[in-house]
């Protein structure tokens, strides 16, 4: 996959440990969901490593889900092609290339993990550990229209409404994208309901 190779530290210890970032409340407790307002004020006076933190993905089931997702993306796109189907004209053969979004917004990364013994255990070598990562980039972060560019992809960004549109635990994100996307607009919205729940948190 394309990206770069980062440390990743501060995004694992993040969304691993349980952090506090803003507020979460204890586990099994219901937390209160946040009105759009008050978490564009909480979204306001984050800095650039929490906000990164907050917008960077490690679990790798979530992350092989959005690589599967735009897998299968891609080759429906091929069927439809070869097919002499017409596809739309923001249409490519790559869909990470066709959405705007996932090219000013996000990367495909690797991030550093536990180093291990290479060799086995007594050897006293280290080998470096890596492991994919979903990772927002730094412009896209810093942008003053941040919520405002989410919600030209998907409109009612931050308003619950049903079971499906509510915080959910972050072991259940990955069933964001348990259907795959039919569109490059669909991708597009499954990736903001993901984000969506970061900024819930």
């Amino acid at each position: 996959f394309a990206g770069r190779r980062g440390d990743g530290a501060f995004a694992l210890r993040a969304r691993g440990s349980g952090e506090r970032l803003y507020g979460m409340p204890p586990r099994g407790k219901q937390r209160p969901v946040p009105s759009k307002e008050e978490v564009q004020r909480r979204w306001a006076a984050l800095g650039s490593e929490r906000r990164q933190a907050l917008m960077t993905f490690v679990e790798p089931a979530l992350v092989d889900r959005v690589r599967s997702s735009m897998h299968a993306l891609w080759e429906k796109q091929s069927i439809m092609q070869r097919l002499g189907i017409r596809l739309p004209a923001n249409s490519s053969d790559d869909p990470i290339t066709a959405s705007d979004l996932f090219k000013s917004a996000f990367m495909l990364t690797c991030v550093r993990c536990r180093p291990e013994a290479a060799g086995g255990a007594h050897s006293g070598e280290q080998a470096l550990v890596l492991s994919a990562a979903l990772a927002m980039q730094e412009d896209f972060l810093g942008r003053p229209d941040f919520i405002e560019a989410l919600a030209r992809v998907l409109p009612d960004v931050l308003r619950p409404g049903s079971p499906a549109r509510s915080p959910m635990p972050r072991a259940r994100w990955k069933e964001i994208f348990a259907v795959e996307p039919s569109s490059i607009a669909s991708m597009e919205q499954q990736l903001v309901r993901l984000l969506q729940q970061g900024l819930w948190l």
